[in-house]
Protein backbone atom coordinates (compact mmCIF):
# COMPACT_ATOMS: atom_id res chain seq x y z
CA UNK A 1 0.00 0.00 0.00
CA UNK A 2 1.18 3.51 -0.76
CA UNK A 3 0.67 6.80 1.08
CA UNK A 4 -2.56 8.55 0.01
CA UNK A 5 -3.80 5.40 -1.74
CA UNK A 6 -7.50 4.69 -1.30
CA UNK A 7 -10.19 2.34 -2.58
CA UNK A 8 -8.49 -0.82 -1.28
CA UNK A 9 -9.91 -2.87 1.58
CA UNK A 10 -8.67 -3.72 5.03
CA UNK A 11 -10.05 -7.14 5.93
CA UNK A 12 -9.47 -8.99 9.18
CA UNK A 13 -10.56 -12.62 9.46
CA UNK A 14 -11.66 -13.35 13.03
CA UNK A 15 -12.98 -16.89 12.44
CA UNK A 16 -15.91 -16.47 14.83
CA UNK A 17 -19.54 -15.44 14.52
CA UNK A 18 -19.57 -11.64 14.79
CA UNK A 19 -23.35 -11.15 14.71
CA UNK A 20 -23.73 -10.59 18.48
CA UNK A 21 -21.12 -7.82 18.49
CA UNK A 22 -20.80 -4.14 17.62
CA UNK A 23 -17.39 -4.02 15.91
CA UNK A 24 -14.72 -1.29 15.84
CA UNK A 25 -11.45 -1.05 13.94
CA UNK A 26 -8.74 1.10 15.50
CA UNK A 27 -6.30 2.48 12.95
CA UNK A 28 -3.05 3.87 14.36
CA UNK A 29 -0.72 6.07 12.29
CA UNK A 30 3.08 5.77 12.44
CA UNK A 31 3.43 8.94 14.53
CA UNK A 32 2.22 9.48 18.10
CA UNK A 33 1.18 13.02 17.16
CA UNK A 34 -1.85 11.80 15.19
CA UNK A 35 -4.84 10.49 17.14
CA UNK A 36 -5.99 6.93 16.49
CA UNK A 37 -8.97 6.61 14.15
CA UNK A 38 -11.77 4.50 15.60
CA UNK A 39 -13.88 3.18 12.75
CA UNK A 40 -17.31 1.64 13.31
CA UNK A 41 -20.33 0.87 11.16
CA UNK A 42 -21.06 4.61 11.07
CA UNK A 43 -17.69 5.13 9.32
CA UNK A 44 -18.15 2.25 6.86
CA UNK A 45 -16.86 -0.76 8.81
CA UNK A 46 -18.92 -3.81 7.93
CA UNK A 47 -19.10 -7.47 8.84
CA UNK A 48 -18.47 -9.41 5.63
CA UNK A 49 -21.65 -10.86 4.18
CA UNK A 50 -20.24 -13.24 1.56
CA UNK A 51 -17.57 -15.93 1.62
CA UNK A 52 -14.35 -14.80 -0.08
CA UNK A 53 -10.92 -16.35 -0.63
CA UNK A 54 -7.75 -14.26 -0.52
CA UNK A 55 -4.67 -16.31 -1.37
CA UNK A 56 -4.95 -19.48 0.70
CA UNK A 57 -7.22 -17.96 3.35
CA UNK A 58 -11.01 -18.36 3.32
CA UNK A 59 -13.06 -15.56 4.89
CA UNK A 60 -16.49 -16.90 5.86
CA UNK A 61 -19.59 -14.73 5.82
CA UNK A 62 -20.22 -13.13 9.20
CA UNK A 63 -16.72 -13.94 10.49
CA UNK A 64 -14.59 -11.08 9.14
CA UNK A 65 -14.65 -7.30 9.14
CA UNK A 66 -14.06 -5.13 6.11
CA UNK A 67 -13.29 -1.43 5.68
CA UNK A 68 -12.83 0.37 2.37
CA UNK A 69 -9.96 2.86 2.69
CA UNK A 70 -11.16 6.38 1.95
CA UNK A 71 -9.19 9.34 0.60
CA UNK A 72 -7.22 10.84 3.49
CA UNK A 73 -7.23 7.71 5.71
CA UNK A 74 -3.66 6.60 4.92
CA UNK A 75 -1.78 9.90 4.67
CA UNK A 76 1.64 9.03 6.12
CA UNK A 77 4.25 6.48 5.11
CA UNK A 78 5.70 4.13 7.71
CA UNK A 79 4.52 1.35 10.01
CA UNK A 80 0.79 1.58 10.71
CA UNK A 81 -1.12 -0.54 13.20
CA UNK A 82 -4.66 -1.76 13.61
CA UNK A 83 -6.67 -3.77 16.09
CA UNK A 84 -10.22 -4.99 16.26
CA UNK A 85 -12.49 -4.42 19.24
CA UNK A 86 -16.02 -5.63 19.86
CA UNK A 87 -18.79 -4.75 22.26
CA UNK A 88 -21.29 -7.41 23.20
CA UNK A 89 -24.99 -6.74 23.65
CA UNK A 90 -24.36 -6.61 27.41
CA UNK A 91 -21.78 -3.84 26.86
CA UNK A 92 -18.66 -5.87 27.62
CA UNK A 93 -15.70 -4.85 25.47
CA UNK A 94 -13.55 -7.57 23.95
CA UNK A 95 -10.29 -7.29 22.05
CA UNK A 96 -10.34 -9.64 19.08
CA UNK A 97 -6.79 -8.92 17.93
CA UNK A 98 -3.53 -7.61 19.24
CA UNK A 99 -1.89 -4.88 17.20
CA UNK A 100 -1.50 -5.89 13.55
CA UNK A 101 1.23 -3.96 11.71
CA UNK A 102 1.40 -3.06 8.04
CA UNK A 103 3.81 -0.90 6.07
CA UNK A 104 2.77 2.06 3.90
CA UNK A 105 5.27 3.12 1.22
CA UNK A 106 5.99 6.79 0.42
Amino acid sequence: MNRNEYGNYIRVNLNTDLSPYDMSLILKSPTPYVKEAILSKNEGLIIGSTDITIGDEVFLSGQYIEYKILKGDIFLSGNWGLKVLAKSISGNELRFTDNISFYVSP
